[in-house]
């Protein structure tokens, strides 16, 4: 459901928020050359274990606040702090436990009404379970999105992640357990360990800015941390993972095919060219979901083509189909997880 989340808010030190404990060491300061403190943070750590007298921790929540723009930072990852791990998803019913846990985190270093606090990130993502090795599935996405959508670039790193995206959004599909396994030094995912024999597919939108969270084909409006777990938000969140796939992913047939005009063009064609049923042109349509081979075949059999002649057009561009009908079958097997990880439960 929801990842990595950033809050923001603009004030005070010590009248609208108040940073406690600035002492300890591990609060970093930022000065300029004449001492003036310019900015401090504090990285505490999330599930910390001891193993052969080393420590390791899955996750953190970074405090930052700038003196010189005035305004305060907070971010983390939703499910790193309720369950020790993205691996495992955020229920809409872990509301009260994101408060709890994040209140209780932070207590020692800040005092402020975060529900006040206003969301200048939100990761909205699921991990789906899949039955064949992830980067069968990386590739197959790969190859159906082209190389700019809209405003996005794509990139494919190293076979194991596709990612889409522009300055306000990213769209990311990668291999969560290999990405949650290959940690940093000092970072370690115990639950990622455990499903080693998982496959498991992230999909994940990044909403990387306010202004961007705001606009009409996301959410409409700036969010509080208060809004995120609302029963508006929850369902336009859920909305905006099956749009945002099929609007990237899944081909539809842009037009109705009108047999009559067909038929009469092909006759005039073969008259000009016998052999002008070209195996690319078919590829192009039957790609992009215009025509299907049984299309094709009624079209033949209309212009008169001979049973024998019908026969072996069908059986090549079946064989050209063939090519891709297990890239089919997965995406297909990726949106029908999509589906139903975009049910508010």
């Amino acid at each position: 459901m929801y990842d990595t989340l950033t809050l923001t808010k603009q004030g005070k030190k010590d009248a609208d928020f108040v940073l406690k404990n600035e002492h300890l060491e591990n609060w970093q300061f930022v000065n300029n050359g004449t001492g003036e403190v310019l900015a401090q943070k504090i990285i505490i750590p999330l599930n910390e274990v001891t193993e052969r007298e080393k420590t390791f921790h899955n996750g953190s929540i970074g405090i930052s606040y700038s003196h010189k723009k005035g305004s305060i930072s907070l971010t983390t990852s939703l499910p790193k702090l309720v369950y020790g791990s993205s691996c495992i998803e955020l229920l809409t019913s872990d509301k009260d436990k994101v408060y709890s846990l994040l209140s209780e985190k932070i207590e020692p270093y800040l005092d402020a009404d975060l529900s006040d606090f206003n969301v200048y990130r939100l990761d909205n993502s699921c991990n789906l379970p899949l039955s064949k090795p992830i980067p069968n599935y990386i590739n197959s996405i790969s190859h159906l999105i082209p190389q700019r959508v809209g405003t996005k670039n794509k990139g494919t790193f190293q076979g194991e992640t596709v990612r889409v995206q522009d300055k306000t959004e990213t769209i990311m599909f990668y291999d969560k357990i290999n990405q949650a396994t290959d940690m940093q030094k000092g970072d370690k995912d115990l639950v990622a360990e455990s499903m080693r024999a998982v496959n498991l597919l992230r999909y994940e939108i990044q909403n990387k800015t306010p202004q961007g969270i705001a606009s009409k084909k996301r959410y409409g409006k700036k969010l509080k941390f208060a809004n995120i777990f609302s029963d508006e938000v929850l369902q336009r969140s859920a909305n905006l993972r099956l749009l945002t796939f099929e609007k990237l992913l899944i081909t539809v047939p842009k037009y109705d095919i009108d047999f009559e005009t067909y038929q009469a063009e092909l006759k005039y064609m073969r008259e000009k060219n016998p052999r002008v049923m070209n195996d690319f042109g078919w590829y192009i349509l039957l790609r992009e979901g215009i025509i299907k081979v049984s299309d094709v075949a009624e079209l033949m059999q209309g212009a008169d083509y001979t049973r024998q002649a019908i026969y072996k057009t069908v059986s090549r561009l079946r064989s050209l189909q063939n090519k891709r009908s297990k890239s089919s079958k997965l995406i297909d097997e990726v949106y029908e997880q999509v589906m139903l990880k975009s049910k508010v439960a």
